[in-house]
């Protein structure tokens, strides 16, 4: 990365619209990601390429999936 490049940060920041806590399926959730695409029953993509299903969308804080920034 350059130094104009924005760093990715690991501490929680305040949450803005679009960042979703998804979970896969055989991973519990621990970042918050953007997503890029959504199918049926619910199944979301992620930018990072997660597949799984949201299971939280309310908080005020979050911790940012640092693929998800690039």
């Amino acid at each position: 990365m350059s130094e104009l490049e924005p760093q990715p940060t690991l501490n929680p920041v305040l949450r803005v619209p679009g960042w979703y806590l998804v979970a896969g399926r055989n991973s519990p959730p621990t970042f918050w990601h953007l997503l890029s695409s959504s199918g049926v029953g619910g199944t979301v993509v992620t930018r990072c390429g997660l597949r799984g299903h949201v299971v939280s969308e309310g908080e005020r804080m979050i911790t940012q999936c640092p693929e998800c920034l690039l």
